[in-house]
């Protein structure tokens, strides 16, 4: 089930990614984080008090770092990724979500975790040599006058809102996936109504037009049902099953089924992206198969330990 759950999410988040650079040519991305998560919102809170009836919207003495996490993975990380997409595409954004395996790593170090190993932090330089490729296209130079750069930064501190979510996910394991969600999205949803205020009061952010507004609304049911609902419920699904070290080794499947997708519609890249966009995947891939390695190996010396033990006592 874990597994399931987390290729789901992953599956889905690489499909969104084409859906939300069209939505953005109608909503900015204030209102779209706005109105996606309002949406989705309204469907989490029906099934978790279907299920789980009022109790559902109990704090349980957590409610500011519930709070703190609902604002920080809903709300300051989608404004950060949807900026960041309408500068530099959807495709970079897909690609730099999957560092989220690596910056949950240094994340975990942060929280007084085991320290990564030098193999795991090669693998991170190697994951953000393969980005910087695609981003620069092989000449860093031509990043610097092109301000895509900014888009790309914006998006990395998006990804690492949401690895910091993924990282306290787990502390939450007396919380349904879906209470927690639906509380997470509560509080990401209300503060992204003062984030869209404030962008408004300055010039950042424009109430979107009726006619944009039904333009939109396609894409934004599936945003806010399977990109929002579905994957999210699924995500702290696969969170439970499988804790988050193992959950986000599947967000390396985002970028393939983001640039998979944009290919199969038409899109063209050139040569240097597609070997920046490899160099990444096989970083998190090898990165993936040679800890699960490692714990099974240790796992197996463990049990040999046991039986010799157990052999001396017989």
């Amino acid at each position: 089930m874990g597994i399931t759950a987390a290729l789901t999410a992953t599956l889905l988040w690489g499909m969104q990614f084409p859906v939300l650079a069209n939505v953005l040519r109608d909503l900015d991305p204030f209102w779209l984080t706005l109105i996606r998560y309002g949406i989705a919102l309204v469907i989490l809170a029906t099934i978790a008090l279907a299920r789980e009836g009022l109790a559902a919207f109990s704090l349980d003495g957590r409610g500011l770092q519930i709070a703190t996490l609902g604002i920080v993975g809903f709300s300051v990380f989608n404004i950060a990724l949807l900026i960041g997409i309408r500068i530099s595409g959807p495709q970079h954004g897909a690609l730099i979500m999957a560092t989220t395996p690596l910056l949950a790593v240094l994340i975990g170090w942060l929280r007084g975790g085991a320290a990564p190993t030098m193999r795991t932090l090669g693998f991170i330089g190697l994951a953000f040599l393969g980005v910087a490729l695609v981003v620069t296209k092989g000449n860093p130079a031509s990043v610097l006058g092109a301000g895509d750069w900014i888009g790309d930064l914006l998006m990395l501190g998006g990804a690492t809102c949401w690895a910091t979510y993924t990282s306290f996910a787990p502390s939450f394991s007396n919380i349904s996936p879906i209470r927690y969600t639906m509380l997470g999205a509560f509080f990401g949803t209300l503060s992204t109504v003062v984030f869209t205020i404030g962008a408004g009061a300055i010039g950042l952010s424009h109430v979107p037009t009726a006619a944009h507004f039904i333009h939109a609304l396609p894409g934004m049911l599936f945003l806010a049902v399977f990109g929002a609902v579905i994957s999210l419920v699924a995500w702290n699904i696969g969170i439970a099953k499988l804790g988050s070290a193992k959950a986000v080794l599947f967000m390396n499947v985002v970028p393939i089924t983001a640039f998979a997708i944009a290919i199969a519609f038409g899109a063209r890249y050139p040569f240097i992206e597609y070997v920046g966009a490899a160099l990444t995947i096989l970083a998190l891939v090898l990165n993936n198969v040679l800890g699960r390695a490692r714990a099974v190996s240790v796992a197996s010396e463990g049990d040999r330990t046991a039986l010799d033990h157990q052999r001396r006592i017989a």
